[in-house]
């Protein structure tokens, strides 16, 4: 048997307020990286942000926010997404109005590059 590790939580807009507490939760007890795909009928948008960590690795997050503008924008361009639907900083990534299933996609990328950068 596998073991998978939940990267993200998926919730409908306007909808699922308890699944993102829980989610929250969950990723500040893990420390692992919060990231929500919010799904609307066809589009989604992914948002990470920095609140499930400590006020440390906060720090450490704005010492690394050129990389990690570097790295939110080669996930979307990987992915084919107009760069503008893509903002980064040091304290959250967010890309909007995409694919759902590029949401899923771009999800995973954004947790293993905060889980690279939290490995460091």
């Amino acid at each position: 048997m596998t073991n998978t590790v939940a990267k993200f939580v998926e919730v409908k807009s306007g909808q699922d307020n308890d699944a993102k507490n829980n989610w929250f939760e969950h990723c500040q007890s893990a420390e692992t990286p919060y990231i929500i795909i919010t799904k609307r009928t066809t589009f989604a948008d992914v948002l990470w942000d920095h609140v499930s960590y400590s006020e440390k690795q906060g720090m450490a997050f704005r010492e690394g926010e050129a990389t990690i503008q570097r790295e939110a924008n080669l996930i979307c361009r990987n992915h084919e997404i107009n760069i503008s639907k893509c903002h980064a900083n040091s304290a959250q990534i967010s890309i909007a109005g995409i694919s759902i299933e590029d949401a899923r996609k771009c999800a995973s990328d954004i947790f293993d590059l905060i889980s690279r950068l939290t490995r460091n």
